[in-house]
């Protein structure tokens, strides 16, 4: 009995450790840290739902358009997806906090950011086991927004000179890829890149085939297209694309199709709302992709709710408006959300701007309401265009026009007096002013007359001084110099047309322009940059002509870098955290750079600038 009882416990044992290294075999073998699925999502600047079609020729066939294509492909496509605001910092925030603009208080692109008392998806992932990253384009999305809350590597560090103010998106994707196959290698991810390449069309590109393209919005369009594909392809060598949820978004629109008289930073109309929308679910790899589209109307902030169920979370803050998760229409395309929500728009632009107060929309169904003092009301369905308005005592809206009544009511919204006419125009000039091959020749005269209706405003004649350098056209500067009383012009235009120097033209500073070796002129000088190249121009001493060259061109590099990001700034409607001021009039340094006895000095910084490419 005891014998029997040794060989049955012996064999009690070897087989209970057979067990065990079986169900630890099993365990290790099916145990995958990458069976929670991941979440990439893809923020676009400007990407409007009109900027392609998935149905379109070009989409199917262009090879540039293949990343588009997977989406059209493989993605549930929202075709009536709406911005929470006209601006996308705010429009961001809302995707990450699954409130609007109103609630989570960041309203604006300058001084407004994330409140740590709000909780953001990415803090929610943390604490499901995601590892999370933000990776920004540029401006207007800077770690300054609080956008880094929950972001354990949030990469917004770019070298920025004159010819390149942003971050490509190209790179932005290899520097993901960088931390999937190091940081996230063996974790699930919540990662948003945002992209605001659709904002420089003057920059250029080329396809993977090494071809330049042509410097346009529709350039920038392929080669965030290709960047995608890129993308997509290494997500699939990786083995993680199906097992990742990817949304494609865009923030807001108005790169596509302006709207005249309106400017982007606050037109409320669908061409600068309604933005694309994509989103592919993780999959099991044998599952065919998802191709059905949703045509009800929802909002980016319903895109939020819909990240902390993804990442199995529940929201911390709730809305005081409607707002839906979108999961279970990414199983199947039944829509659970009632018709007759009221979506909410804003632009926070003119409070910003100090020229106003905020702007507000409503959507409900197909009626667009834009509430500004005298307010217009379109059927979206039978205009699409938003030409046609509704009189708001027409029988046939009168149970809509009650809904919007009392939501504003509701929530204290009040109308919005649209802006002056001459700063509207100023925009719209502006805009085209700083628009690499523009083509309008009539922009010189529409200078002229805003600067006679707006007389009183420095920087429009400064804008018109510096076009009227640029074209060499000495006598008009001569003119518009005695105009505003402005002495450097005066003297520029004079040197050129050969006419003798007025004395009284050049007070304290300015007179070094005729005398650099006028030291004490030049110590009443506030512009270090002019007194850098003055100290370069008066040296004698060779030994010392170099260093102070050098000082002056670091200096003078930087202004001239300022100067195009406020140019640019204005070319994108005031959309980023810049001095408005900005871009000024020829400064002290290009006037001086100007007169035809500093010749030589000009093709030494010239030379100089372009053998760095800038």
């Amino acid at each position: 009995m005891v014998k029997v009882s040794l060989k049955f416990m012996k064999f009690r044992s070897a087989l209970t450790i057979f067990v065990s290294l079986f169900v630890l075999l099993f365990t290790a073998c099916s145990w995958n840290p990458q069976k929670q699925p991941s979440i990439l999502v893809i923020a676009v600047e400007g990407l409007s739902f009109d900027s392609f079609s998935c149905t379109s020729e070009q989409v199917q066939s262009h090879p540039d358009f293949a990343g588009f294509r997977v989406f059209c492909e493989e993605a549930v496509r929202f075709t009536h997806a709406f911005a929470p605001s006209s601006l996308s910092q705010p429009s961001l925030v809302s995707l990450l906090t699954g409130l609007y603009p109103v609630e989570h208080r960041v309203r604006n692109q300058g001084g407004d950011f994330l409140s740590g008392k709000l909780t953001t998806v990415a803090e929610a992932a943390i604490e499901k086991g995601f590892r999370t990253s933000l990776i920004s384009g540029g401006a207007p999305i800077w770690r300054k927004s609080g956008l880094a809350q929950g972001m354990e590597y949030f990469e917004d560090n770019i070298s920025i000179n004159q010819k390149k103010l942003f971050r490509p998106v190209r790179r932005s994707m290899e520097l993901f890829e960088f931390n999937l196959q190091s940081r996230f290698r063996e974790s699930a991810f919540f990662t948003v890149i945002f992209a605001n390449d659709l904002m420089f069309p003057g920059e250029t590109t080329k396809n993977n085939s090494g071809e330049i393209r042509s410097r346009t919005v529709g350039s920038q369009l392929l080669e965030l297209s290709e960047s995608i594909n890129n993308l997509v392809s290494s997500l699939k060598k990786l083995g993680r694309w199906d097992n990742t949820h990817v949304i494609l978004t865009g923030l807001n629109g108005g790169l596509f199709n302006r709207r005249p008289g309106e400017e982007r930073g606050y037109s409320l109309f669908s061409s600068n709302t309604q933005v694309k929308l994509f989103i592919k679910p993780a999959t099991k790899k044998r599952d065919l992709g998802l191709q059905w589209t949703i045509d009800r109307n929802i909002s980016l902030v319903d895109v939020g709710k819909t990240l902390f169920d993804l990442v199995g979370a529940v929201m911390p803050q709730q809305s005081r408006f409607s707002v839906h998760t979108l999961v279970n229409v990414l199983k199947e395309p039944n829509v659970d959300w009632p018709q007759g929500r009221i979506l909410l728009t804003e632009s926070a632009w003119p409070s910003w701007q100090g020229v106003g107060v905020e702007r507000y929309s409503m959507r409900m169904d197909q009626y667009l309401l834009i509430y500004d003092q005298m307010p217009q009301l379109y059927n979206t369905l039978i205009d699409r265009q938003e030409v046609s308005r509704i009189k708001k005592d027409d029988p046939l809206v009168k149970v809509p026009m009650q809904r919007f009544m009392e939501f504003i009511k509701q929530n204290k919204l009040t109308p919005w007096r649209p802006l002056p006419e001459t700063l509207s125009e100023k925009l719209a000039i502006a805009r085209d002013l700083w628009t690499e091959g523009r083509a309008d020749n009539r922009l010189e005269q529409r200078l002229r007359h805003i600067s006679r209706k707006r007389n009183w405003d420095s920087q429009i004649w400064g804008w018109q001084a510096r076009e009227l350098m640029q074209k060499q056209n000495w006598k008009r500067l001569l003119r518009i110099g005695r105009e505003v009383d402005n002495g450097p012009w005066q003297y520029l235009a004079r040197q050129h047309l050969g006419e003798q120097q007025v004395p009284s033209e050049l007070k304290k500073c300015e007179k070094t322009l005729s005398d650099f070796s006028d030291v004490p002129s030049l110590r009443d000088c506030d512009d270090p940059i002019f007194s850098l190249f003055a100290a370069w121009v008066r040296e004698k001493d060779f030994s010392q002509v170099t260093p102070l060259k050098e000082r002056f061109l670091r200096q003078y590099k930087i202004f001239l870098r300022d100067q195009k990001i406020a140019q640019m700034n204005f070319q994108n409607g005031l959309t980023w955290s810049v001095i408005k001021k900005y871009p000024e009039g020829p400064s002290l340094t290009e006037i001086a750079l100007s007169l035809p006895r500093m010749e030589g000095f000009s093709r030494q910084v010239k030379s100089r600038l372009f053998d760095e490419n800038l």
